[in-house]
């Protein structure tokens, strides 16, 4: 009986001892604040939603919990989770302790849509995961001279030659800045949000009727959550509007003067409030915000293959963004055949997915 193997649900009172197998885990300070803001506490039972976790010899041997987001299409909304705290010791990977907890889930929450962004893609292949599905670009820009000088040295320029190429590209970003600045016409308003606007419910449906895609439902409950109470960072909310018409909105944090592109919703109202001058206003905005208060680098991620992400890519090559394709760490698995490779493909993933860990 000692060596038996118990899978239970974390309650309440047993939340320290997970919490603290995470921080050992990891080396990490997560508070019991960040943890029960991430995963909800059942007030019925006082259990903590959808968290599994592993006991032997009354030691936790591993945990893994599924936290619940819901996704959005012109056609209907789909129930969603996201594995989280996939935390196995080497006892629990021998006994394929992480399949058998996904798979008791699994077959408990049928039909369901499941997605992930991790660098470990071999254990969510086993579980029929598509793992590094899709093109993935980071675009980033930089406003100093001594980031791109850093940069180039990396990739084993002379340090002569790298100095010369941070000069005319360093000169060439803020020549291009100021005289856009100069020839702008601003059309748009942009206002700062501290709570989410009571329109977010109405415009993401918009947005996926306009665009024709499938995204993660961004509603004012799930925006006050992710976005506007989310204790790990502390994001920004740029809404922007055109006559007190709202045509979209920017979410992104600045950590040691490095600001991160979160999340970038917009719609289109005319040939005139078109796709491209939106874009070139929101990124003239960051551009002004970034020198304003000394940003070294702005940093865009893209992920798949949708129509606005095309757009997206090409409006920042012309704004001086450089671009490095990299390997997707976006996975998913739809059970029942219920959204297709085609469907997924042409999703709009953003970094509001994972944002705050």
């Amino acid at each position: 009986m000692l060596n038996k193997i118990t899978v239970k649900k974390v309650k309440k009172n047993y939340l320290k001892k997970i919490n603290q197998f995470h921080n050992n885990f990891y080396k990490s300070k997560r508070s019991i604040k960040q943890f029960l803001w991430q995963f909800k506490v059942l007030k019925k039972d006082n259990q903590i939603k959808n968290y599994f976790y592993a006991n032997k010899r009354k030691k936790i041997i591993g945990t893994l919990a599924f936290v619940k987001y819901e996704f959005i299409s012109n056609k209907k909304k789909i129930d969603a989770y996201k594995p989280e705290d996939l935390l196995m010791n080497v006892e629990a990977i021998k006994i394929r302790l992480f399949e058998k907890i996904n798979y008791l889930f699994e077959n408990k929450n049928k039909k369901i849509f499941f997605f992930h962004f991790s660098d470990s893609a071999w254990a969510f292949k086993k579980l029929d995961y598509k793992t590094n599905f899709g093109n993935y670009f980071y675009f980033i820009k930089f406003y100093e001279f001594n980031d791109i000088y850093k940069i180039l040295l990396n990739k084993s320029i002379p340090k002569f030659i790298a100095k010369i190429i941070s000069h005319i590209l360093s000169a060439t970003t803020k020549f291009f800045f100021t005289k856009k600045a100069k020839q702008r016409n601003k059309k748009l308003v942009f206002v700062n949000y501290t709570h989410p606007p009571i329109w977010s419910d109405h415009f993401i449906i918009k947005f996926v009727n306009h665009w024709k895609c499938i995204t993660l439902n961004r509603s004012k409950n799930f925006l006050n959550w992710r976005v506007f109470n989310n204790p790990y960072v502390k994001n920004k909310f740029i809404a922007f509007y055109y006559k007190n018409n709202p045509v979209g909105y920017i979410i992104y944090n600045v950590k040691n003067y490095n600001l991160s592109v979160v999340d970038l919703i917009l719609i289109p109202l005319n040939k005139e409030i078109n796709s491209k001058l939106i874009l070139n206003e929101v990124l003239s905005f960051l551009d002004n915000y970034s020198i304003k208060n000394k940003i070294k680098t702005c940093k865009f991620e893209l992920y798949l293959n949708s129509k606005l992400n095309k757009i997206i890519y090409f409006e920042l090559f012309k704004n001086g963004y450089f671009k490095k394709r990299k390997v997707s760490d976006f996975s998913y698995k739809s059970t029942k055949n219920k959204i297709n490779s085609k469907t997924i493909n042409s999703a709009y993933i953003t970094n509001i997915n994972k944002s705050g860990k």
